[in-house]
């Protein structure tokens, strides 16, 4: 299987039809292939939000070429971190395809947040009030659970968007602490060595600090996981609150 370097994805190779993608709109990603060789290189590629594939997309580039592939995606709220991959590339020339390795098969946005969208409705206009005693009651009593509901309503919007920009920052210490897991690896391991006395010193460094980048890797990854999915985040919420509260009511019962 050949190696070509140089080929793949063009540099800064995802970009939207969008500036700022909103949520509920339609938006098209784009990437380029980049092909520097004469034979016709062909292939799939696979476009992801995160993990999740949004689409596939086959392609053939001519020899010393260049080619866009595009796809539309109908845009959610939440925080998206869009790629795309390279998959089964092959030169074909003369009717002929041979299996190659393609270097740069693998094209990242940066990671952006989608706030949901809130919908305000037109506020239906009071009925006309009789002068009674019951209608001034009825009317002070919807004014209260207007408040109360408004109030709640903003409450609610509050706590989503503080766990929106949460699950934000956590993807992102997520990201650095796979990168350090990832050194942790790859770092040459430490040796036994002997001191001046004629001591043996056990190396203690590298045994301590990959099993801490594989717990610091574990916990952001599942605290990311948790707080970017809303129904998991709240029923987490709620089975906690009332843990607490039973908690708390078992103990002031007796």
């Amino acid at each position: 299987m050949n190696a070509l370097h140089g080929t793949g994805f063009v540099e800064k190779a995802i970009w939207f039809s969008e500036a700022v993608p909103k949520e509920g709109t339609t938006v098209t990603i784009y990437t380029a292939v980049f092909n520097p060789h004469p034979e016709t290189l062909s292939g799939t590629v696979v476009f992801y939000d995160k993990s999740v594939i949004i689409d596939k997309k086959s392609f053939s580039v001519p020899g010393n070429g260049v080619m866009v592939v595009s796809t539309n995606w109908n845009v959610p709220a939440g925080t998206h971190l869009i790629r795309a991959e390279i998959l089964d590339p092959v030169l074909v020339s003369e009717g002929k395809e041979s299996r190659i390795f393609v270097t740069d098969t693998k094209a990242l946005s940066e990671e952006f947040s989608v706030q949901k969208s809130i919908t305000i409705s037109e506020k239906a206009l009071p009925l006309p009030q009789e002068k009674t005693n019951t209608a001034e009651k009825t009317g002070t009593l919807d004014e209260v659970s207007t408040t109360v509901m408004g109030s709640l309503t903003t409450k609610a919007q509050s706590v989503d968007a503080w766990r929106s920009v949460t699950a934000e920052t956590l993807s992102k210490k997520e990201v650095l602490a796979k990168e350090e897991l990832l050194l942790a690896k790859e770092a040459p391991k430490a040796t036994a060595t002997i001191n001046s006395d004629g001591i043996t010193v056990s190396p203690t460094k590298d045994v301590i600090k990959t099993p801490l980048a594989h717990g610091k890797a574990f916990f952001f990854t599942f605290a990311s996981y948790i707080f970017s999915h809303k129904i998991l985040f709240y029923s987490i919420t709620l089975i906690f609150l009332f843990l607490i509260l039973r908690a708390l009511w078992r103990r002031f019962s007796k």
